[in-house]
């Protein structure tokens, strides 16, 4: 019996049979929700490939001036969420310059995905590979059917998430635990990625409608973690903060950059320059202090978890973090040196 062929999926209100996207569906819901679900045509498994990416994009731009209460992204493909991005159109191409323009697009397209201001929710079945994982990274919230699996298996073919997956990832989830499956290529179960934070919740397919409301009117507060609730006040209530404070959101990052430390028995030292110089970088004066947790991740956290990987530092080592000659330093020598 196929099983793939029984699965009854939760794809909200019905498409008009007249859509005007060939690998989408787009619908709204009564609560002001609306369904985006990849169904790319003539397959069986969805795939990013560039003329999806295209409609993608278009389907952004209409949901920035359209504004719904919230968004649902998900696949119509009964096999799985979406199998990673479309190899096919990579093979006999000889020109570097056109496989990084390629590839730039689809990361733009990704990066406005994530910057809608309405809550969005990637809801998800089977595989969620490669680059499907990168757009279910790009919504404010993952709910998972648990049947589903998560992986980024490009790396088997030598390559790594190209879409800005590598700071989503580390952001979101322990970036030893995050490295350790984006350098291996392994895929985990559902639950596994509950227990790490890479979803935020586990569920069976009848009850998606509901986790879905739930997630978008925030009735599972009890149930995310606050991150994920920080970055949702920051779409519904934000109020910008200075200069002044910032010294105080810095420590606040640093005590939970300290805590994923703790269990390799590490100690983190910054000093008063490199703390301002984090705030000031962090800093800008229309979003106040909400760059301030990806400056810490890219200009410290990743390079720090490198150097754990290579051996540079290790269980039980104090890490003394300056700036010298404007850059962040550690144990004296400059990031671009030290890791």
């Amino acid at each position: 019996m196929d099983l793939l062929a029984d699965r009854v999926l939760e794809l909200g209100p019905k498409p008009a049979a007249d859509s005007p996207y060939r690998n989408f569906k787009l619908t709204r819901d009564e609560d002001g929700i609306a369904w985006l679900l990849f169904d790319r045509a003539d397959t069986s498994a969805n795939t990013l490939s560039a003329d999806l990416l295209e409609e993608l994009d278009a389907i952004v731009t209409a949901l920035e001036s359209q504004r719904p209460t919230g968004l649902v992204v998900r696949s119509a493909k009964k096999s799985g969420f979406i199998a990673g991005a479309d190899v096919n159109e990579f093979r006999g191409v000889t020109d570097p310059g056109a496989v990084e323009t390629q590839i730039g697009r689809a990361h733009a397209v990704i990066d406005r995905l994530e910057a809608l201001r309405v809550p969005s929710v990637a809801v998800i079945h089977g595989f969620c590979l490669g680059g499907g994982l990168e757009v279910a990274l790009a919504c404010q919230m993952r709910i998972a059917i648990d049947d589903a699996r998560f992986g980024f298996p490009e790396v088997m073919l030598g390559l790594h998430p190209g879409l800005g997956g590598t700071v989503r990832f580390t952001e979101l989830v322990n970036p030893m635990q995050a490295m350790t499956l984006m350098l291996t290529g392994k895929t985990i179960d559902a639950r596994r990625a509950k227990s790490l934070g890479l979803v935020d919740a586990v569920t069976q397919e009848r009850h998606v409608r509901n986790a879905v409301k739930d997630a978008v009117f925030g009735e599972l507060k009890d149930h995310f973690r606050p991150e994920f609730l920080n970055r949702l006040d920051e779409i519904i209530l934000f109020n910008r903060l200075g200069r002044s404070e910032m010294k105080r959101i810095v420590d606040i990052q640093l005590r939970h950059l300290q805590s994923l430390l703790a269990d390799r028995k590490i100690t983190l030292e910054v000093d008063d320059m490199a703390k301002t110089w984090l705030g000031n970088t962090g800093y800008d004066p229309v979003y106040g202090a909400r760059p301030l947790k990806r400056v810490i991740q890219r200009q410290l956290q990743n390079p720090l978890a490198s150097m754990l990987l290579s051996g540079k530092i290790k269980d039980g080592d104090t890490v003394k973090v300056t700036v010298l000659d404007g850059q962040i330093a550690v144990n004296g020598a400059k990031l671009a040196q030290a890791a």
